[in-house]
């Protein structure tokens, strides 16, 4: 018997929705939900609050989303992949851009460890950009905290990595990054 080309596929999507919209119960415990805490219930997202286990490690929450327009430069389209962690209870974001930015004449710069950063506006203390020799840039921004260089340098040498040796496009952005 033949089937018309499209009854396989009817069939195939009728398992999909039938697997997916009827659990199989095997014991009382199958089912069972973890109660929800009062953020939970309220619709609200929980805190983020970092514990003992997240003090060395950054870890990769959000992204890549792709972008123009630079923030802390003046009006611009320069595109970019956005990439956010979490660290010791901070959201840090990490605008990776696939070009070199030429340094500005108002950037200081910062050293964390062996890495130069370069402060982009003296009254914004937590925007501060990486330029590779390999001919990318990355903005980082992450409050003046002091153990903002604890992260900042293996985080910029991770990327850094990444960027060497992934394929064209690949966003660089490792999944977590360990601290000192």
């Amino acid at each position: 018997m033949k089937f018309p080309l499209r009854t396989p596929a009817l069939f195939l999507s009728f398992l999909l929705v039938w697997s997916t919209s009827s659990p199989i119960k095997l014991d009382s415990q199958a089912t069972k939900t973890p109660p929800q805490s009062e953020n939970q219930k309220s619709g609200q997202s929980p805190e983020l609050k970092g514990t003992p286990k997240d003090e060395k490690r950054a870890v990769f929450v959000e992204g890549p989303i792709l972008g123009r327009g630079l923030p802390y430069l003046s009006v611009n389209a320069i595109p970019y992949e956005l990439g956010k962690y979490l660290y010791r209870g901070s959201v840090i974001e990490v605008y990776f851009i696939r070009s070199l930015i030429p340094v500005l004449e108002s950037w200081v710069p910062n050293r964390c460890g062996a890495t130069t950063f370069f402060l982009v506006k003296a009254d914004s203390p937590e925007a501060l950009m990486a330029l590779s020799p390999l001919g990318f840039s990355v903005l980082f921004v992450i409050s003046a905290e002091p153990w903002r260089c604890q992260l900042l340098e293996p985080l910029w040498n991770r990327i850094s990595s990444f960027y060497q040796n992934l394929g064209p496009g690949e966003p660089p952005f490792p999944a977590f990054v360990e601290t000192q």
